[in-house]
């Protein structure tokens, strides 16, 4: 009998919240009928200068983060537009520090948003334990759009940087201090730098590498 009515809660805990969108903040946050909503998975460039969009280095120099950031959020806004109503399923975590929802949003077709925006190529992977439902579908929507070159991929590739770094063991611990794939690679595998593979997957820091078949 238990099982019988867990069969019913569970989809219903896991859609638990619909709502309207006022207002696309950025690529990957919205205001839904009050609350603010950041997709669950996914990283697209600001479309704001702050902090992290000097941190954003995978995408070029903080001018073409703002530039495709602005392209990112622009496609958000096309697909949810003031008035959409939208399903959030959510993951472990409800909600991250800053008080905002973490979901995964669907659109009135029934598409993900979050697999949209990684499979046109307008988005990066950001994967956060402990919400890594969909994580495997994800990584294959990212590496589609680099290989087809889809949407902010179409004019270069997240490993197509032109830095080259020196080959020693600095001071950098985490994957936001890493410029590329190929800088987070050597931390992992040369320094032995463990914690830059969060899930234990055997691929480092998934924002610069989810999209390449590196194991």
């Amino acid at each position: 009998m238990v099982g019988f009515l867990l069969s019913f809660l569970i989809p219903a805990l896991l859609f638990a919240y619909e709502c309207t969108v006022q207002r696309v903040i950025d690529g990957d946050t919205f205001v839904c009928s009050g609350e603010r909503v950041r997709l669950i998975g996914v990283d697209t460039p600001e479309s704001r200068i702050n902090k992290r969009a000097y941190r954003q280095k995978e995408f070029g120099d903080v001018k073409k983060v703002l530039e495709l950031g602005r392209r990112a959020k622009e496609f958000t806004k096309r697909l949810i537009p003031p008035g959409t109503r939208v399903r959030l399923e959510f993951d472990l975590q409800k909600r991250d520090r800053y008080g905002r929802l973490l979901a995964y949003v669907y659109l009135p077709d029934g598409r993900m948003l979050n697999e949209v925006l990684l499979r046109e190529g307008y988005a990066s992977l950001l994967t956060i334990p402990p919400n890594v439902r969909y994580v495997d579908r994800f990584r294959r929507a990212y590496r589609y759009a680099v290989e087809k070159k889809k949407g902010l991929w179409a004019e270069r590739s997240p490993t197509d940087k032109k830095q080259t770094f020196k080959r020693k063991c600095g001071k950098k611990r985490f994957c936001s201090q890493m410029s590329s794939c190929e800088e987070a690679l050597f931390y992992f595998r040369v320094c032995r730098l463990k914690r830059l593979d969060g899930d234990g997957d055997g691929v480092p820091c998934e924002r610069l590498c989810g999209g390449y078949n590196i194991r």
